[in-house]
């Protein structure tokens, strides 16, 4: 939801939902300033421009849905079904985009399906099109399979943060 939602949370929104799409924003933030993404950005080549932050985003979550049994004592399946049943309560606070998208995520259950290496391709190639092919995301793919040992050792170093910034953040607010 957080990445359907720009600007001002609406007012009707639920506390522990405004917790949830904050701590989002500030990790999103987190991601972007963190050397380790950065690392990863500067790996890949500059004819993907300001793209590189995008791919690196999908990487990230790609090798996350791969290692999520080394953050989480929660298996993937189980807290992609509390994710879609807790985007299913709140469907009236939803912006259009993600009530129309949500169906599906929940019958190709995305968030798991991001474990596996040729769903993130296709994830690449719906972004380019998305942008109307003003950036060559799907080239990205090649960039993965070339480069994904040294991008998962970037993962890695930027969950070790990551990890501590979220607890940080947690024990504050």
């Amino acid at each position: 939801m957080g990445d359907f939602l720009k600007g001002p949370l609406p007012d009707d929104v639920d506390t522990q939902l405004r917790r949830h799409l904050h701590l989002h924003r500030k990790i999103d933030t987190f991601a972007h300033e963190n050397k380790h993404f950065k690392a990863s950005c500067k790996r890949l080549n500059s004819h993907y421009r300001y793209g590189r932050g995008i791919l690196i985003d999908v990487f990230y979550d790609h090798f996350l849905a791969c290692h999520w049994l080394d953050y989480s004592t929660v298996s993937l399946a189980n807290f992609s079904h509390v994710v879609y049943a807790g985007l299913n309560d709140n469907q009236s606070v939803l912006p259009a985009g993600l009530q129309n998208l949500l169906p599906r995520m929940e019958r190709d259950n995305w968030l798991v399906s991001y474990a596996d290496e040729p769903v993130v391709g296709t994830v690449l190639s719906s972004l380019e099109r998305r942008l109307k092919h003003r950036l060559p995301l799907a080239l990205g793919f090649e960039d993965l399979q070339e480069k994904r040992e040294l991008l998962e050792a970037d993962f890695r170093a930027f969950m070790h943060e990551a990890t501590s910034f979220v607890s940080d953040w947690k024990a504050e607010n």
